[in-house]
């Protein structure tokens, strides 16, 4: 412990020497009192050593004096800051988040013109600090990208009225504007935003059309009722937005829902919002629909209404996750139906589905007709009986990647389900309909299964 004590001294030295940059990361290290005590003031000795393009805050669970001390020191660092170097703050859970913003606060040049990401996720949001975060955001000229996911208490509107209405009205971040092209990122995702949460963020929204967004995380957040309608109404008249992320918005829906109620009891068409979003100049391109939870399944309708938006002239959708909806062979024909249209789609997820092996047949010679699409996994249960015969059929020609083309192995967690997708993205098959067909022909086979839902098994299991 004295030698990472003498270390980590040295380096704040050596730092405060240098133009580096580093990541900075105490989060939960044991230190004891003295130790942390003598770490302290060295740090209040080099303020400036926060040049790092990482700067992540944090304290142990047992919030120890000691690590309140190490936290405070950090602060600090953020507060003196005369290089600027900091773009990302990613704030521990237990972190007194006033005092994290009020350090920000305080360094007018790091946040208006350097910072430009931060996460204060799983954390306590009182009302003074949404207060300084706001009066922040209102005159940034950098801070793009916002995380606030799972808050405590819970997001009420007041709050995300305080946080959001001065940056989304902040002009910088405007279209058009000459002095920048920055777009805003924000996360939202597992904050109970049903009812007054939601319809106030999509009146936030609406009051701001001109904004420059890129990507909007709401998953998680409970949204089964009307307030999902009105965001994705909000969204549609927006200039821009690149990707809009809806996964896993499960909950009891009440009776009135249009989106989750039977279609005995439909007032409106459930895809209407969507198709606006698909078919307007928003140039969105990537939508995430997807559910790992049958109560929170997105009804028939709203996935026809997606799916066929895809096909028309004005769609710029590129990549679309549908998985876990149970649609059955109707989804299969949706999209065997709307393959041979779209000429922008490069990605589509429709795993956990319950589709049959007509129905992959059905969008096999379908996707003969389609010259955009690279990515998209056979919909198939994952089971060892299933793999093994991939591997035969497959590894002989493609290698072990052509398994993985065209086989679903899906997590539950919906930041998870992003990374694998992220994955496949980065890497498809170089002949996707030669792969996709070469999968398909080997689980023609293999038994029939009653689901084909998702499943965190690796390979190996």
């Amino acid at each position: 412990m004295r030698l990472l004590l003498s270390l980590a001294i040295d380096l704040l030295h050596f730092l405060d020497q240098c133009d580096y940059h580093a990541c900075c990361d105490f989060y939960l290290v044991p230190f004891r009192g003295d130790i942390a005590t003598k770490l302290k003031a060295a740090m209040d000795t080099t303020p400036s050593v926060a040049d790092f393009e990482h700067c992540i805050v944090g304290m142990a669970e047992t919030s120890k004096p000691a690590d309140c001390g190490i936290a405070l020191a950090l602060l600090r660092t953020l507060q003196h800051s005369r290089h600027r170097g900091v773009d990302r703050v990613v704030a521990g859970t237990g972190i007194d988040t006033f005092q994290v913003i009020n350090a920000l606060k305080r360094n007018a040049p790091l946040y208006k013109s350097a910072l430009m990401a931060l996460d204060l996720s799983y954390n306590t949001l009182k009302p003074t600090t949404a207060a300084a975060l706001g009066e922040m955001l209102e005159t940034t000229q950098s801070f793009t990208s916002l995380v606030l996911r799972n808050v405590k208490p819970a997001l009420a509107s007041p709050t995300l009225s305080t946080i959001l209405s001065p940056w989304f009205q902040n002009p910088h971040f405007a279209t058009p504007s000459r002095a920048s092209d920055l777009a805003l990122s924000l996360d939202l995702s597992e904050n109970n935003l049903s009812g007054g949460g939601g319809t106030l963020l999509a009146d936030l929204i609406s009051r701001s059309p001109r904004l420059r967004r890129d990507v909007l995380k709401l998953n998680q957040c409970t949204l089964h009722d009307d307030s999902l309608d009105a965001i994705v109404v909000a969204v549609a008249q927006c200039d821009s937005l690149s990707a809009l992320h809806l996964e896993d918005n499960d909950g009891s829906p009440p009776p009135k829902s249009i989106f989750f109620s039977s279609p005995a009891v439909l007032r409106h068409a459930p895809g209407d919002a969507f198709v606006k979003v698909l078919t307007k100049q928003v140039q969105l391109k990537e939508l995430y629909l997807s559910n790992s939870h049958p109560q929170s399944r997105y009804p028939l309708a709203l996935l026809r209404a997606v799916v066929h938006s895809l096909g028309t002239t004005n769609s710029t959708l590129e990549v679309l996750d549908i998985s876990g909806n149970g649609g059955g062979d109707d989804v299969a024909k949706c999209v065997a139906a709307v393959l041979p249209k779209t000429s922008c789609l490069r990605a589509l997820f429709w795993d956990g589905n319950h589709t049959t092996l007509a129905g992959f047949r059905l969008v096999q010679e379908a996707l003969r007709r389609n010259q955009s699409l690279r990515i998209m996994p056979v919909p198939v249960q994952d089971t060892r009986e299933s793999i093994e015969r991939n591997q035969a059929t497959v590894e002989t020609h493609e290698g072990p990647t052509g398994v993985m083309s065209s086989m679903v192995f899906r997590d539950d967690a919906y930041d998870k389900a992003d990374v694998m997708r992220r994955s496949w993205l980065q890497s498809g098959p170089a002949d996707l309909r030669q792969s996709w067909s070469r999968g398909l022909n080997a689980l023609s086979a293999v038994p029939p299964s009653s689901d084909n839902n998702y499943t965190s098994h690796s390979v190996d299991a």
